[in-house]
């Protein structure tokens, strides 16, 4: 996955919490790794920040020490409202299909 492709990332991210957390399981923290979603794992980290800081997930900790960050307790993730939410009302693949949809109609005539 190219690292341009951060909100498919995120969409990624919070569909499977939001999987774990529909059948009230812990997650399964290799679905989110990043050999999983071909990424770095540094560039992972980055947006679990993003999300947690933004109150879309929650459940763990990322403390930042002098040679580099630690993700602590990811195996007890989960989204919040907020990001069901996003999911649901808010998210750029959403939006990008309902665009498409209307592309495809206006081609059409």
């Amino acid at each position: 996955m190219a690292k341009d492709n951060y909100f498919k990332l995120i969409y990624m991210i919070l569909t499977v919490l939001y999987r774990y957390k529909k059948i009230n399981k812990k997650l399964d923290v290799n679905e989110i790794a990043a050999e999983t979603l071909q990424i770095e794992e540094v560039y992972r980290d980055e947006v679990l920040q993003d999300l947690l800081d933004d109150g879309y997930i929650k459940g763990f900790e990322i403390k930042t020490y002098i040679c580099g960050k630690a993700i602590m307790n990811l195996e007890d993730a989960t989204i919040t409202m907020k990001g069901v939410e996003y999911l649901k009302n808010n998210s750029m693949m959403r939006q990008v299909a309902i665009l498409l949809k209307d592309v495809k109609d206006w081609i059409r005539f």
